[in-house]
Formats: C-alpha cells, sequence, structure tokens
C-alpha cells in the first residue's frame, strides 16, 4: 500500500509541472539573476556648486535594494579624458551608500556610480551628476592673453604697506599700458587693492581701469601713496583688462611718464 502511494504522489509532480502548476527548485537561480541584472544605480549630490575643500555629500541608491552590493565610485576632472575611482562603497540597509568627498582642484567635474560586473551579469552605471569647484587663486599666476608695458612683481610698497604679488605699469619711457587675460566666463568676483605705488614720481597720476569685454567696471585716478581696496563682480567676463596711463604735471607734454599704476594682489574666484 506504501508504494502505491508513493507511485501516486510522485505521479502528481509530473502531472502538475507538466501542467504549468509547479516549477523545479533549479528555476529559482535565474530569476535571481535576471533580478540581478535589472540593478539600476542611482547617484545625486549635495550641491551642484561649491567653494575648494567645502564638503560635497554624494549619495545614491541601488535598486532592487540589498544590503552588501559593492559599487564603484568614479569621478572624471575638468578635460581629463578617462573616468578614475574615487571610492569603492558598500551599501547598507535599502540598497542606500553615501560618501563625502572635499575635492580641491577648481573646475567642472563630474561623479558616477557602477554597478560591478558579477557573473553573468553585466555592469550598470548610473547617470553623471555635474559639480562646479570655485577656488581662490592669484590673478596674477593667471596665464596672460597680452600686456604692454606691464610686469608682474613680487611685491610692492603703496604708502609704506607691503603687497604682492602684484602687477605694475612702467613708470619710465611708457605713458600707458595694459595687461589681459581669458577668464572664459569661468570666474565670479575679484578681490585686489588699486593704486600708484610708492614708485612713482611726486606729481605723477595713476590712472587705473579694470575692462570686461569691452565695458568699463571700475575706474579712478591716484596720486602718490594713493590706493584702494575693491571687489569687483565677474560672472560672465570672457575678457578682463587691466588699463593705465599715466598724467604727469611735472613733465612735459611730450612726456607724461612717472606713474606707477599697480594692481596689488590680486585674487580671483574661479572653478580652474
Amino acid at each position: 500500500m506504501l508504494s502505491t502511494v508513493r507511485v501516486g504522489v510522485a505521479g502528481l509532480v509530473v502531472a502538475l509541472v507538466a501542467a504549468g502548476l509547479t516549477a523545479p527548485a533549479a528555476a529559482a537561480s535565474p530569476t535571481h539573476d535576471r533580478r540581478a541584472a535589472v540593478a539600476k544605480p542611482t547617484l545625486t549630490a549635495s550641491r551642484t556648486t561649491l567653494l575648494s575643500r567645502q564638503s560635497l555629500v554624494l549619495a545614491g541608491k541601488v535598486k532592487p535594494a540589498r544590503k552588501g552590493t559593492v559599487v564603484v565610485l568614479q569621478k572624471l576632472v575638468r578635460d581629463a579624458r578617462k573616468w578614475e575611482t574615487e571610492a569603492r562603497l558598500t551599501t547598507g540597509r535599502g540598497g542606500a551608500f553615501r560618501y563625502v568627498d572635499k575635492p580641491a582642484r577648481g573646475g567642472v567635474r563630474r561623479y558616477r556610480v557602477i554597478v560591478p560586473k558579477a557573473g553573468k551579469v553585466r555592469q550598470r552605471v548610473s547617470k553623471p551628476v555635474k559639480v562646479t569647484v570655485y577656488r581662490w587663486q592669484s590673478l596674477a599666476a593667471v596665464e596672460v592673453r597680452a600686456q604692454t608695458a606691464t610686469s608682474v612683481v613680487d611685491q610692492v610698497m603703496i604708502n609704506a604697506v607691503r603687497y604682492g604679488p602684484a602687477l605694475v605699469g612702467y613708470r619710465t619711457d611708457y605713458q600707458q599700458g595694459f595687461y589681459d587675460w581669458n577668464l572664459n566666463r569661468a570666474c565670479l568676483r575679484l578681490e585686489t587693492r588699486i593704486g600708484n605705488s610708492d614708485d612713482s614720481d611726486d606729481l605723477a597720476i595713476a590712472n587705473v581701469s579694470l575692462v570686461a569685454d569691452g565695458s568699463t567696471l571700475y575706474a579712478r585716478s591716484f596720486g602718490l601713496a594713493e590706493s584702494e581696496a575693491t571687489t569687483l563682480d565677474l560672472t560672465g567676463i570672457l575678457r578682463l583688462a587691466f588699463r593705465w596711463t599715466s598724467t604727469n604735471p611735472g613733465g612735459t607734454p611730450q612726456d607724461q611718464t612717472g606713474a606707477s599704476a599697480t594692481l596689488a594682489g590680486p585674487r580671483v574666484l574661479c572653478a580652474f
């Protein structure tokens, strides 16, 4: 009788399988692989612009949610052609991950996360997020586009106070000059001291202007040892120029040299 029951149960299982009402246990593995294959990583950044060395929180999830999934955070900095690994992270409960970066280098950068290939499951890549990093730097160190009768010096004295580095117009032989840069619309602000250095002749006047894309942002004249601390908005500017002329009541109509026009300690907040 027991043998007959066993045969009956076996026959019932075979009949159910044939009818599609049940499936062998081995079918669970392909189902798991299919779920893994459609895993989708996402990534968000806590801000899209920041100052150099400020905290940037990068967070995301992998769906379907699994704790312990390894993801690779990558970055593409400025003009680099190859993504580089920033960190390897492991998802927590709910498939979430989090990373804090403090980027120092200025410029536009992108981040993305990858769920690496595992067995027959192909890797999955998130959409990249774009972040712009601004940093303060000396305008005197930015590559010059063109210049006349103006040079960069390590230091300059204005009213017996030392500043540096600085851009200074030639005091002798030249009555005017300029120095300009292509900022490529990547800067936000300029902070500097503008004036006439202690090397100026007694009566010479330095007439200084800062010109952005053909429009004057600043213009003022300074006597010996006079200066002014200045902050200017550079948002959207392609080209910035420091321009100067010298006038000298103690000179001749043909020779008005003698002023020492100065852009002292200039620094710019730029994304490069």
